[in-house]
């Protein structure tokens, strides 16, 4: 998988330097980190090396981490992550409120984003308890300085909700469904019109 990890970040990295040298709109490229590749590699070298490859400004690279990986080993967590920010990457951690994180710990993590769970989001048309929760994850957020997003929107309702609770940023089928290259290089044109 380590492969498959690597691979994925030089495509992304790679095509989003495409996009901005073909003078469309820099657009951030957010790439996922398995737990193999954070543990088992020298992930520090590796961004390093792709963003030197394909010559993509690190401001417009975010790795995303799953809160389940972050806590696997705060020390660790904490010191890799820092050493990429200091590269000028952003960091998220994806899925929160899906694992078990410490907010004692998580206090300590460089974060810059903060993902909620679409576990949460999907339901918020019809649970109270859910709304609770991904409100308090947003007062976290805000609390601890950081952008908060919320993963899975597919209705009208969850926008209403998350727009009157403060939510900085949302994904999901609301806005599109997974796109190709060549689609998105379209809407990227279309925005530079």
């Amino acid at each position: 998988i380590t492969k498959i990890d690597e691979w994925g970040l030089r495509t992304a990295c790679r095509q989003c330097k495409k996009w901005q040298d073909d003078g469309l709109p820099p657009v951030k490229v957010s790439v996922n980190m398995s737990q193999a590749q954070f543990y088992c590699t020298d992930v520090l070298t590796t961004i390093k090396n792709v963003l030197e490859e394909t010559g993509l400004d690190p401001k417009w690279l975010e790795i995303e981490v799953t809160e389940t990986m972050a806590m696997k080993d705060i020390e660790r967590t904490v010191n890799v992550l820092s050493r990429i920010r200091g590269m000028g990457v952003s960091i998220s951690m994806d899925d929160f409120g899906s694992g078990y994180s410490s907010l004692s710990s998580l206090k300590t993590i460089p974060l810059d984003i903060l993902k909620i769970d679409r576990s949460l989001v999907c339901d918020l048309d019809e649970s109270s308890t859910s709304k609770s929760i991904t409100e308090a994850i947003v007062d976290l957020g805000k609390a601890m300085k950081l952008i908060v997003l919320a993963e899975g929107v597919e209705t009208d309702g969850q926008i209403r909700f998350l727009t009157e609770i403060g939510c900085d940023l949302a994904q999901g089928y609301y806005y599109s469904k997974p796109r190709s290259v060549e689609e998105i290089t379209a809407f990227l044109m279309l925005l530079k019109s």
